[in-house]
């Protein structure tokens, strides 16, 4: 069975997302190169992944939308790995 992302929600309020961005501008010199997010998902490039995943969140109305959910899910399960765990680096 696969594990179920903990962050993951159906919905998520503007207030979430503006919150969520401003995380990432503030530590956006402090992420690492490379990050195995979790067991199914890793970042060869880091500071990149989450310059893309905030640039399509910025970009939206609102966050009152499913689609764009899966992103705010992953940013939040980056964000809490860089504050609660030592991320694991990928290799190559």
């Amino acid at each position: 069975m696969a594990s179920r992302n903990p962050f993951f929600k159906p919905l998520f309020t503007d207030e979430q997302r503006n919150e969520l961005i401003q995380w990432f501008d503030q530590h956006a010199d402090e992420l690492p190169q490379r990050m195995l997010i979790d067991k199914s998902i890793a970042s060869n490039d880091l500071p990149r992944t989450v310059r893309s995943m905030t640039t399509v969140l910025r970009n939206q109305n609102t966050a009152k939308r499913s689609t764009y959910c899966g992103y705010m899910a992953t940013l939040m399960r980056i964000r809490h790995e860089l504050q609660h765990h030592a991320p694991q680096q990928t290799t190559n």
